[in-house]
């Protein structure tokens, strides 16, 4: 039998018995729920801010009983906008700790892409915004998906911006920024060295990188360990966007000219380097020198396709059979770890 600790961080027990007897009615067979308060500890409401320090003390204590006890599966912080919530999880030991706002998200997230969650208070509203925000990382839209449907809008943009024609950079000092050198070396390659290894350090020896290969590799796992997920997929959408950002600007450096364009060659050749480099699509594997050696694949495999001028099309051809090669091979070694 499952048990489920409802925790109501108020200082009154008046409200136990209906919310014990809703929660009751919706649980799912077998299931049985408990309900606790804190009555004689203080404020009967936290609608202000101020009060949550009154009965922050004692609602985990309760959070640190329930988990020593060995009893209780999970236990619900009960007030809508979720105090307390991460250092509840630091002492909850064994037993997952969630709350209304979180659970609700997670759960209109789950069942449709497009969501609407009425509050009882105006003021909520800024609460949830800072703690979980409303981005992609709720809708829950696939990360691939996600970037082709917005390179087709960005091209799109770009096309009416440049009135379908290519842009000139008229100060050539700009090809300074890539084709420059330094100490013999071009500045594209000491900048695509030093994003090399700065990005290795953030994935490799820091919190924020251990945290995105957790959200990758099991994201409830990670959610219910205290990962912000929400954050770290927003935050790594951004950073790579910023990359992104970083490529372009090089490219228009060497030519000193800049075009939108729906070409996806250039697109297929960033996939093949990433999957080929052993990142899964799955997420929670991969590394930065492994994208690199890919990259190196990549590059010598596109060279030598056009130095034996073989056709677009079957360039393309061999580029697609590489992936699912490379797909196909991530999928069984992930079968093979499950079973």
């Amino acid at each position: 039998m499952a048990r489920i600790l409802w925790i109501s961080p108020v200082g009154t027990d008046a409200y136990d018995a209906p919310i014990g007897e809703e929660l009751r009615a919706e649980a799912a067979p077998g299931t049985r729920v408990d309900v606790c308060s804190l009555p004689g500890v203080g404020p009967q409401h936290l609608e202000w801010n101020a009060l949550e320090a009154v009965v922050a003390g004692p609602t985990m204590g309760v959070i640190r009983w329930a988990g020593g006890q060995g009893t209780y599966d999970a236990a619900v912080i009960g007030c809508f906008y979720d105090p307390f919530l991460r250092g509840a999880r630091e002492l909850s030991g064994p037993m997952a700790v969630t709350a209304p706002a979180e659970a609700c998200l997670h759960t209109a997230a789950t069942v449709g892409e497009r969501i609407s969650i009425l509050v009882g208070r105006k003021k909520w509203i800024p609460e949830m915004h800072e703690k979980y925000g409303i981005t992609v990382a709720w809708v829950r839209i696939n990360s691939f998906i996600a970037t082709l449907a917005t390179s087709f809008v960005f091209y799109g943009i770009g096309f009416l911006l440049s009135d379908r024609s290519i842009i000139r950079v008229s100060d050539r000092s700009f090809s300074d920024l890539a084709r420059g050198r330094t100490l013999g070396v071009t500045n594209a390659t000491w900048i695509a060295a030093v994003v090399v290894v700065l990005f290795w350090l953030v994935l490799e020896r820091t919190r924020f990188g251990r945290h995105v290969f957790a959200a990758g590799g099991n994201p409830e796992a990670a959610r219910m360990a205290g990962v912000r997920i929400e954050g770290i997929v927003a935050a790594t959408f951004v950073i790579t966007g910023a990359a992104a950002g970083l490529a372009g600007a090089l490219s228009a450096s060497r030519t000193l000219t800049a075009q939108p364009s729906d070409d996806f060659s250039f697109v297929f050749a960033v996939l093949t380097a990433v999957i080929v480099g052993g990142t899964s699509i799955a997420g929670g594997e991969g590394a930065v020198w492994r994208t690199v050696f890919g990259a190196f694949f990549t590059a010598f495999m596109l060279n030598g396709f056009n130095l034996h001028q073989i056709d677009p099309i079957i360039q393309r051809l061999i580029q697609g059979s590489v992936i699912l090669v490379a797909v196909a091979a991530d999928n069984w070694t992930r079968r093979r770890r499950s079973a």
